[in-house]
């Protein structure tokens, strides 16, 4: 994604190895409509190559006047050999004969419910949906539906932005490996799920205005309450982890009840705001953000790079004796060098 982004600057990360972006040729109106078509194929191999020699990781890129379009180009250059991985369906002469090659079912937009039900009504290609009456279509499809419709008929309808929400809110909670009854467990608990819930927040290019607490008990306390929590409004909203787990424990120590069994607890970050327009608050004295910033981007690219935890924040404890038990979890055959398959001939 890095590489990709040095290559566009409108970029929409769709997914942990694909993304959406934006390219406009230099070109454009100062040559031939076919010279310029060849420029976008020759970028897109130039950025291919690149991002295999930095990453190693081969992949293919589609091309198109819109995104449904691009989607059905990146899938044409992952099958078809000769094309060595770029195709671009901008402008494309036999446009109507590629799509009545594309089963519907493999459409951007159109999952397996939704190509079922097409195929039903003899609506089996790409082609035959464009041709579909529109009102049918929204009725049947909902609008992402006629969006697709429009789209496939080259009326761009999904913006780079559009499929991509921004999260409201974060959160990170997990059941104890055990029950828990000390004040001290459930601060270690609440601060580690803090620092998780910060991490996703950071990723998010976000900070957080407002942070919730919430505990579960073993029985039911006061015979009818199971869960409690408590809200805090920051004074200004922050993704700097010490601030958010001192924030955090302030808020366990306000609902914690001495003599109960817990068996869970959990973080909620809410009222999200860009980090780069951060309201600032006149009533209390300015942090340095940048020192903030700094020191939480280090964290998180060593954490990154050498593996989660290897930096932590005293506030999480060290043993977590409170962790969930994970004995029927998957070996990881394939990404753990410890937990490789043996097998005995």
């Amino acid at each position: 994604m890095q590489t990709l982004s040095e290559y566009a600057t409108d970029i929409e990360i769709y997914s942990m190895d694909e993304a959406f972006f934006y390219m406009q040729s230099p070109l454009k109106n100062q040559t031939t409509d076919q010279e310029e078509l060849n420029w976008y194929t020759n970028h897109a191999q130039s950025i291919r190559k690149q991002v295999q020699q930095k990453t190693g990781i081969p992949v293919s890129i589609g091309i198109g006047p819109i995104k449904t379009l691009a989607k059905i180009a990146n899938k044409i250059a992952k099958k078809i050999p000769a094309f060595e991985n770029v195709f671009d369906l901008t402008n494309h002469p036999k446009l109507d004969d590629i799509l009545k090659n594309v089963e519907v079912g493999d459409i951007w937009g159109i999952g397996y419910r939704y190509a079922d039900f097409l195929k039903r009504h003899n609506i089996k290609t790409a082609y035959e949906l464009k041709q579909c009456d529109e009102l049918w279509v929204r009725k049947n499809l909902t609008i992402n539906g006629l969006k697709t419709l429009l789209e496939l008929k080259e009326i761009s309808c999904i913006n780079l932005e559009d499929s991509l929400e921004e999260k409201k809110s974060i959160a990170v909670s997990r059941s104890f490996g055990q029950n828990i009854t000390a004040l001290n467990d459930l601060k270690e608990a609440v601060a580690y799920r803090t620092t998780r819930a910060t991490e996703k927040l950071r990723a998010q290019k976000m900070s957080a205005g407002a942070i919730t607490v919430f505990v579960g008990f073993a029985n039911y306390y006061d015979h009818h309450k199971q869960y409690l929590s408590s809200t805090i409004s920051l004074p200004m909203a922050s993704s700097y982890t010490p601030e958010l787990i001192s924030y955090a424990i302030n808020g366990l120590e306000k609902i914690f009840k001495k003599g109960v069994i817990y068996k869970k607890v959990g973080i909620l970050l809410s009222d999200f705001c860009s980090s780069s327009y951060i309201q600032l608050n006149p009533f209390q004295a300015i942090p340095n953000l940048e020192k903030q910033a700094n020191a939480m981007k280090t964290l998180d690219k060593i954490n990154f790079k050498m593996g989660r935890n290897k930096l932590s924040f005293a506030a999480s404890g060290i043993h977590h004796s409170w962790q969930p038990k994970r004995e029927k979890k998957s070996p990881a055959y394939t990404t753990n060098w410890h937990e490789l398959l043996t097998i005995k001939i």
